[in-house]
C-alpha cells in the first residue's frame, strides 16, 4: 500500500475559478503541469485528460504537502512565479512566524488587494498611501506622493469601466515610519466615499480633501465616516483595513452596516489573517 504525504489546501487567489473542490488549479494550469511532468518521464507520463484525474495523478506522483509545490515541475522561474501569483494568494512575510501579530507593511496590503482588483473588473486599487498623498514631491513636474488620488479623475475612470475603487491610508506622512492604518472605499452605484478608521480616530483633513475632489466633479456623492471603535488592540488595523475592502466588495450594505453598529473584534482580524495570506515554506 502506497502511503501519501498529508495534503493541505492552500488559500487561493480569490480570482481564480477551479474545477476541483479544495484547489487552486485552473484546468489550464493542471495542463500546463501534466506536460511539464511528462517532459521529463517520457517513459512513465499521465496520460488523463480530465482535470480531477490530472489533479490527483499529480498528487499521488509527486507527493507534496501542496498544491504550490507542484510548480516545481515548470523549469522556467519567470513561468513559474508568474503561475504561483495568479493561483495563490501571497505569503505571509516569515517574520510572522515567531510573531503571528507582526503589523502588516504596504507591500502585504498591497499583494492581497490586488489580487482582489483581479478578480472584479470593475474594481480599481488606488493603493496604499501615506497620509499626505496629496503632498507635491517634485514641483517641477507637479508629481504627488500618490498621482492615483491627487489627481484623481472620476469620469475617467468611469469610461474605463470602473465603479468601485478603494485606497490604505497609513497616518503617518511619506517621511515618517508609519503608524496606523485607515481605508476608503468609494461606490459609483451608491454615489458614496466611505471612511473607515478601526480605532475610530477621526477623519483627517487629506480625507477630506479627498472628498472634495470628487464632489467638485460630481456633486451628489455622499461622505460616510464610521465612528466605531472596533480595534482594541494594536496590531491588526492592518487587516481591518483590507477585511473593510474586501467585505464591501462582496456585500456593500452588509459591511457598512456591520461597520457603522456592528462589532469586528481585533481576534476576528487576526484568524483572517489565515485566509487572505499563505504560510510561507
Amino acid at each position: 500500500m502506497v502511503r501519501t504525504r498529508k495534503f493541505r489546501p492552500l488559500n487561493c487567489n480569490p480570482a481564480v475559478s477551479t474545477p476541483i473542490k479544495r484547489s487552486c488549479m485552473t484546468v489550464e494550469s493542471l495542463l500546463l503541469l501534466r506536460d511539464e511532468y511528462n517532459k521529463d518521464h517520457p517513459t512513465n507520463p499521465i496520460i488523463a485528460d480530465k482535470p480531477a484525474l490530472i489533479w490527483y495523478e499529480l498528487k499521488m506522483r509527486l507527493q507534496c504537502e501542496d498544491e504550490k509545490c507542484w510548480l516545481g515541475e515548470i523549469d522556467d522561474k519567470v513561468k513559474r512565479d508568474t503561475i504561483q501569483k495568479q493561483l495563490f494568494a501571497p505569503d505571509h512575510p516569515p517574520e510572522w512566524i515567531k510573531n503571528p501579530l507582526e503589523w502588516l507593511t504596504n507591500l502585504d496590503i498591497d499583494s492581497v488587494m490586488e489580487q482582489y482588483q483581479e478578480k472584479y473588473a470593475d474594481f480599481e486599487y488606488l493603493g496604499t498611501t501615506s497620509i499626505d498623498y496629496d503632498y507635491i514631491i517634485d514641483k517641477s513636474t507637479g508629481t504627488c506622493v500618490e498621482d492615483l488620488l491627487c489627481k484623481f479623475d472620476l469620469a475617467k475612470a468611469i469610461a474605463r469601466g470602473k465603479q468601485r475603487f478603494a485606497a490604505v491610508f497609513n497616518l503617518d506622512k511619506h517621511d515618517e515610519p508609519g503608524s496606523h492604518w485607515v481605508s476608503m472605499f468609494l461606490s459609483v452605484p451608491k454615489k458614496t466615499i466611505v471612511f473607515f478608521d478601526s480605532a475610530n480616530g477621526g477623519v483627517p483633513a487629506e480625507i477630506r480633501r479627498f472628498v472634495k475632489l470628487v464632489r467638485s466633479q460630481n456633486p451628489e456623492y455622499k461622505f460616510i465616516a464610521t465612528k466605531k471603535e472596533h480595534q482594541k488592540k494594536n496590531t491588526e488595523c492592518g487587516v481591518y483595513s483590507i477585511h473593510f475592502i474586501i467585505e464591501m466588495l462582496h456585500d456593500y450594505d452588509k459591511m457598512l452596516n456591520i461597520a457603522l453598529k456592528g462589532r469586528m473584534p481585533d481576534k476576528a482580524m487576526t484568524r483572517y489573517r489565515r485566509k487572505y495570506f499563505n504560510r510561507p515554506k
